[in-house]
């Protein structure tokens, strides 16, 4: 139970085992369980060629369980904070996500989206408090968030907001809103989505990735493309993928992504 609630925490816990679950015979090695929200934990393990599971912490997923029975040492390391620092927002949104475990590009990525979505098409810095509205419904925040008529995310993000006692345009607060969503379940990469398409019909091609998988990607291109498809979804005609997207992710990972931090 004490492991549980440290990695619900966000706890990085070091195991160390003697040969491996999946294969006993192999030498001993390290284990690494962390979190995945608030319901899930993954499990890496090198001796797998880093493969990754993720298992129910409600359910004692049968992975992590089996990890731990074979244990020799375990070590839980402090939460990590997740910073938001930096001279813009656009900057913040970047380091927040890589320190929150997203890969440069991934997070680089992400920001590309943004100043489409609140970021002027690229001619001002993302502002989490951009606000639209009219006969479809509203959005607001970093990702324009949206109700299409009805409650949607733009009232889960109000709501995620109250509930930690803050307003809805915090900026630090939309990038764990952010985050929440993707890792429970916003994250279609395993569909074709409406927006991939049509970014297919237009002659790309588009890698289908998990959430994890995405946040592990190395190519700001193919990322800046998933979180576009699996993840806004606006639909091609409105994506501003090449004049916005792309280069300003191309932009965020140039000025931020050779960054030793």
């Amino acid at each position: 139970a004490y492991i549980q609630e440290k990695i619900s925490s966000g706890c990085p816990v070091l195991v160390s085992v003697e040969g491996s679950y999946l294969d006993v015979t192999t030498d001993g090695h390290y284990i690494v369980l962390y979190g995945s929200g608030e319901n899930g934990v993954f499990v890496y393990d090198p001796a797998t060629l880093g493969r990754i599971y993720r298992e129910s912490i409600e359910g004692g997923g049968s992975d992590w369980n089996a990890v731990l029975h074979d244990a020799k040492h375990i070590w839980i390391f402090p939460a990590p904070q997740l910073r938001v620092e930096g001279d813009s927002n656009a900057e913040r949104i970047f380091h927040y996500l890589v320190s929150a475990g997203w890969s440069k590009a991934a997070a680089a990525a992400a920001v590309g989206n943004f100043y489409q979505e609140a970021g002027g098409g690229g001619t001002a810095d993302i502002n989490p408090a951009s606000y639209t509205s009219g006969s479809w419904g509203e959005a607001g925040g970093i990702a324009g968030f949206t109700d299409n008529g009805e409650a949607g995310n733009f009232t889960a993000l109000k709501e995620y907001a109250a509930q930690k006692g803050k307003d809805w345009t915090d900026l630090q607060i939309q990038c764990e809103f952010l985050i929440y969503q993707m890792s429970h379940g916003k994250w279609w990469g395993a569909y074709y989505t409406p927006t991939c398409v049509e970014m297919n019909d237009q002659g790309y091609t588009v890698q289908h990735v998990t959430y994890e998988e995405f946040t592990r990607m190395t190519d700001v291109n193919e990322a800046t493309k998933a979180f576009l498809c699996f993840y806004e979804d606006c639909g091609y005609a409105m994506a501003h993928y090449e004049d916005v997207r792309l280069p300003m992710a191309l932009q965020a990972y140039e000025a931020w992504g050779s960054e030793n931090r």
